[in-house]
């Protein structure tokens, strides 16, 4: 394993530029996100919704659930020999270790409200292709 402070730095700037280009790119997906499903005249609500969910919602959700799931192996190993520390009675505070394990967590917050984005998208989408009744 990498050792941590190194972690930290790497996973910290991947998680920073990820909340980047979610929150310049969220505008456009909260947009889609509102559109209401009229009786007639999908096709314009079509291509916003599906420019939303893949070009922006996609990728970005496809990128921070990878990240997420490549740093759960160190990010449970920081957690594990922190709690074996404590159980000791050795309680080496490690600083750096716990501000991975925050920055860990954010990624994880970061890749639910992603997901959640995509999957009301999808519903969307779905709902804009279903026949008119």
């Amino acid at each position: 394993m990498l050792p941590v402070g190194d972690l930290l730095a790497s996973a910290s700037l991947l998680v920073g530029v990820a909340g980047v280009v979610y929150s310049v790119w969220y505008p456009e997906i909260k947009a889609a996100l509102a559109v209401e499903i009229p009786a007639y005249g999908r096709d314009p609500f079509k291509k916003q919704v599906d420019a939303a969910l893949w070009g922006r919602a996609l990728p970005i959700t496809a990128v921070v659930v990878a990240l997420t799931v490549v740093l759960i192996p160190p990010a449970w190993d920081v957690v594990t020999t922190t709690a074996d520390a404590v159980q000791a009675d050795h309680h080496k505070y490690d600083p750096v270790a716990a501000c991975f394990v925050v920055v860990f967590l954010a990624l994880v917050v970061l890749s639910v409200a992603c997901a959640r984005d995509l999957g009301k998208l999808v519903g969307i989408r779905r709902d804009l292709s279903k026949p008119v009744q």
